[in-house]
């Protein structure tokens, strides 16, 4: 039988580095030009590319004031439902948490396969052949452990993967920018 605090997170077990690499991993930009990218260059019409951003930019915009501006009125740790209940009603918040749920799940295991997808690429290069779902799998193995586990171990590893997926990116920006990419770089417009 586990005491009444055991399931509770302990005083000071994340700092300001381990919740600001958590926030910064929420926008993780290698997830979005891995994934979406390319799809949406190959499937779009390549013109609208820079408008979608720009009509996103404003959206995120526009939520996070609100978010912000909401946040002064809601001072209990419901996260979006509890948003959602002061500035929309019980129901509708509850239909709002249906459908965040719905989506994030959805969103989560559109990128466990891409995880799999790339890692079985990546890793195939190397020698260790497994199919995309079976890397998919290691994934999932991996994030059960770390989330079992304390969640300052989590933060830890956090840590190092988002440093390394900057770098990465850093890394792939100076490459272009010294070489240009399949064209060079044009100064035309």
């Amino acid at each position: 039988m586990s005491t009444a605090g055991s399931n509770q997170l302990r005083r000071n077990s994340l700092g300001l580095i381990a919740v600001t690499f958590m926030v910064i991993s929420a926008a993780a930009p290698l997830t979005g030009v891995a994934g979406a990218m390319p799809l949406a260059f190959m499937l779009g019409n390549g013109a609208g590319i820079p408008a979608t951003f720009i009509f996103v930019t404003l959206v995120m915009l526009a939520f996070s004031a609100g978010y912000v501006a909401m946040s002064r009125h809601v001072t209990n740790a419901g996260a979006f439902y509890a948003y959602a209940a002061r500035g929309l009603g019980g129901r509708s918040a509850g239909a709002v948490a249906v459908v965040a749920l719905v989506a994030y799940n959805a969103m989560q295991f559109g990128l466990i396969g891409l995880l799999g997808g790339i890692a079985s690429g990546v890793f195939s290069e190397l020698g260790l052949v497994l199919p995309w779902w079976g890397w998919s799998l290691i994934a999932v193995v991996l994030v059960a452990i770390l989330g079992y586990r304390q969640v300052d171990l989590s933060a830890k590893v956090l840590v190092v993967a988002v440093a390394l997926e900057y770098l990465i990116v850093l890394i792939v920006d100076f490459a272009i920018l010294g070489k240009g990419g399949a064209n060079g770089l044009a100064l035309n417009i």
